[in-house]
C-alpha cells in the first residue's frame, strides 16, 4: 500500500514539473490545483517534497517555478550526450528509406567536417569520408549550417572564405551566398546543386540543441537525375529525422517542423 502511495506521489510529482517546465512566468497555487485536477489542499502534498529537493522553487509574487536542480540534472545529461550515438540508429533509417548517401557534418571555420556517413551497396559511392572536410558554401551541409549560425560569427566566417569554383553551379561571390543564406533560413533546409560535384545534388537540414543552437547538419545525397525528379522523396524523410534528433538534444520548436 505504501509502495503504491509512493508511486502516485511521484507520478504526480512529473505531472507537476512537466506543468510548470510549460509556464515560465510561474504557476500559482489554485493554478496548480487546477491543473493537475487536485483540491488547492493536497497541491502542497506534491510540491513540498519539490520545494526541499530543489526541483521547485517559489517566487516572491508566491507563484512556483523549475528550480535549479532541475537545470543542474540537465547539464550533467547535456555534458554526456554522444551526439553521433544519438544520431546513428537515424541515419542507417534515413539512408534505407531514401536509398541515398547521408551525411552528418560539423561547421569548423569555413568548412564543414564529416562526423558521420551512412551508405549501402546501392547508394551513390562519393569520395567523403569520416573526418574529411568540405568547404561549406558550396555544399548542402555547410549551407544548412551557415544559415542558423550567429550573425557576428557568420561574418567571421566569410571572412575567411575563398570562393573557389568547383564546378559551374557553384556559388560566383558572397553575396550569391547570402541571397541563399536567406532563403534557407526561411524554408529550413539547403539545396546543393551540383555546386560542390558535378551532377551530385543533396538536401541538407540542421540539427538544433536545447538552446535552440545549430549543432551538426545532415544531408542526403544522390545524382542530378534521380534527385531533381523526386526531391521531396528526399526532402521529407530528412527534416523528420532532423527534428526527431533535435528533439532528442532537448529542442522545442514553436513551428511546424518540431512535430
Amino acid at each position: 500500500m505504501a509502495t503504491q502511495q509512493a508511486s502516485r506521489i511521484l507520478s504526480k510529482g512529473l505531472v507537476l514539473l512537466e506543468a510548470l517546465a510549460e509556464c515560465p512566468d510561474g504557476m500559482e497555487a489554485n493554478t496548480v490545483a487546477e491543473t493537475m485536477g487536485l483540491h488547492r489542499s493536497s497541491v502542497y502534498r506534491y510540491l513540498n517534497p519539490l520545494i526541499e529537493k530543489g526541483f521547485v522553487e517559489k517566487r516572491t509574487d508566491g507563484s512556483y517555478e523549475l528550480g535549479s536542480r532541475v537545470l543542474e540534472l540537465a547539464t550533467l545529461r547535456l555534458e554526456r550526450i554522444d551526439l553521433r550515438g544519438i544520431a546513428h540508429t537515424a541515419l542507417i533509417s534515413l539512408c534505407e528509406e531514401t536509398a541515398a548517401t547521408v551525411h552528418m557534418c560539423q561547421l569548423d571555420g569555413p568548412e564543414v567536417v564529416y562526423l558521420d556517413k551512412v551508405e549501402t551497396p546501392r547508394t551513390l559511392p562519393l569520395y567523403s569520408r569520416i573526418g574529411g572536410r568540405a568547404p561549406a558554401f558550396c555544399t548542402g551541409v555547410g549551407k544548412a549550417l551557415l544559415a542558423f549560425v550567429h550573425p557576428e560569427r557568420l561574418e567571421r566566417i566569410l571572412a575567411q572564405t575563398e570562393f573557389l569554383r568547383y564546378t559551374q553551379n557553384t556559388l560566383p561571390d558572397e553575396q550569391a551566398l547570402r541571397d541563399q543564406l536567406s532563403e534557407i533560413n526561411q524554408r529550413g533546409y539547403a539545396v546543393d546543386c551540383g555546386e560542390h560535384e558535378e551532377n551530385v545534388y543533396c538536401v541538407a537540414a540542421p540539427v538544433f540543441n536545447y538552446a535552440g543552437d545549430t549543432v551538426v547538419s545532415i544531408s542526403v545525397t544522390d545524382l542530378q537525375r534521380k534527385f531533381v525528379e523526386h526531391e521531396e522523396r528526399y526532402r521529407e524523410p530528412l527534416l523528420r529525422t532532423c527534428s526527431a534528433i533535435s528533439r532528442k538534444l532537448g529542442f522545442r520548436s514553436k513551428g511546424a517542423q518540431d512535430e
